[in-house]
């Protein structure tokens, strides 16, 4: 798969191909898109015994992909199952990727993504009524020097995250932008994917705001 709507995309599909495991490329579009933020580490930022439940039981969804132009296009079906504190997120070809929440201070919640390198990647999630948005923070439109404070070092585009010990102050100052995409339970009807993310946008700065 490659994508030619936009240079980071592209990048993103670079990325993506560093996490075989055993020739299996993890790919799954909603994790996809996270992981072409390209923030990573060798060690996990988050100790997963304090992750919680932010997906509940987990269950089926739809995913979709944010466009160039504010809309959302419908992408796979996928499980997400949980075991313990950690969900599994499991698409069409049976493919499962593990990913764990941590509570940040504005209520909304960081991903830890367990690559099939044994790398860890990171996104912002934030949910709205029953829809779950997925930002990806692009490493090269950061401010970097705040980022090195708080013990970033960069390499090849990417943000490695190893040295930093403060993860409340490190999501605070990385700007996330946009969603890239976003999951809604699965009715098995047909929906509409043509839902504005401005509308989401507004929302946030109203929340920022207050």
């Amino acid at each position: 798969m490659v994508y030619t709507r936009s240079p980071w995309k592209f990048q993103m599909h670079l990325f993506s191909t560093k996490i075989l495991r055993n020739g299996a490329l993890v790919a799954l579009a909603l994790l996809s898109l996270a992981l072409g933020g390209c923030l990573s580490s060798k060690r996990p930022l988050f100790n997963e015994k304090m992750a919680v439940t932010a997906l509940g039981d987990g269950g089926r969804y739809q995913t979709y992909e944010a466009t160039d132009i504010g809309t959302y296009k419908t992408e796979e079906k996928m499980n997400v199952r949980r075991t313990g504190q950690i969900y599994e997120f499991v698409n069409s070809r049976g493919i499962s990727t593990s990913v764990s929440f941590y509570p940040l201070t504005d209520g909304r919640f960081a991903g830890q993504i367990l690559t099939g390198s044994d790398d860890y990647a990171y996104v912002l999630m934030h949910k709205d009524g029953s829809a779950i948005y997925m930002h990806a923070a692009q490493c090269e439109k950061q401010d970097k020097e705040k980022l090195a404070a708080l013990g970033v070092t960069f390499r090849d585009r990417q943000c490695m995250l190893d040295n930093v010990t403060d993860t409340q102050a490190l999501f605070a100052t990385l700007d996330f932008g946009e969603p890239n995409s976003k999951m809604e339970p699965d009715t098995g009807k047909e929906k509409s994917a043509r839902g504005k993310s401005g509308k989401f946008r507004h929302h946030l700065r109203r929340r920022h705001r207050g």
